[in-house]
């Protein structure tokens, strides 16, 4: 047995300072290039990671997150300028996000790339963070999307930033590119958005 916060130290001085992480097609994978969580009054800085994924197989799990999982309030993360390669020759939508997946406190986010092909049904893939409840400063932000099909896109959610904003972001200079053959840009088929894809849920406003 190993106490959540001694887990988390031995695998954050694994993942201190730059980081290539590898991962091949099976199993479910929950990846981050430098700290679990960043905590109440810690000021930290990512690294410039790079993760190189390769996923075959469907219903599989693969939640990513550049920086950090998580960012408690009274912390401050300044995100890595990391790279993301992620290739998926079946439909299981992968969970990216460049710097953090979610944050209470504050978020400077980094200049990240991230490279995605195949699958992506139900994806979430944000340049910086899943859910802003603090404060963010978007990156500047390369997200490339590349696929055969336009089903393979359906129900996804794909952004500069955040896809829900209940704090306050200030966007970053992001581009979003979608290449491939059968590509649709019906709206009705998926979400994108340079900034937020929401803001204010369930009662809490959002300032964008």
């Amino acid at each position: 047995f190993i106490p959540a916060n001694s887990h988390e130290a031995y695998w954050e001085t694994i993942l201190a300072g730059a980081t290539n992480l590898t991962a091949g097609p099976d199993g479910d994978l929950h990846l981050t290039g430098d700290f679990i969580r960043v905590n109440a009054a810690q000021t930290v800085a990512g690294s410039t990671d790079v993760f190189d994924i390769s996923r075959g197989f469907a219903f599989l799990a693969t939640q990513l997150a550049g920086d950090a999982f998580a960012v408690d309030i009274g912390g401050t993360l300044s995100g890595g300028d990391d790279l993301v390669n992620f290739a998926d020759s079946t439909a299981s939508g992968p969970q990216i996000f460049g710097d953090a997946e979610t944050h209470a406190g504050r978020l400077n986010g980094g200049a990240d790339t991230i490279n995605v092909t195949g699958g992506l049904s139900g994806a979430f893939i944000m340049g910086d963070a899943r859910d802003t409840r603090g404060i963010l400063v978007g990156g500047a932000d390369t997200i490339n999307i590349s696929t055969t099909s336009a089903s393979n896109l359906a129900s996804g959610s794909y952004s500069g930033d955040n896809d829900e904003n209940t704090g306050d972001t200030t966007g970053g200079n992001d581009k979003i590119n979608f290449t491939g053959t059968g590509t649709s840009f019906d709206p009705a088929l998926f979400n994108i958005s340079g900034d937020s894809i929401s803001v204010g849920s369930g009662g809490a406003g959002g300032f964008l």
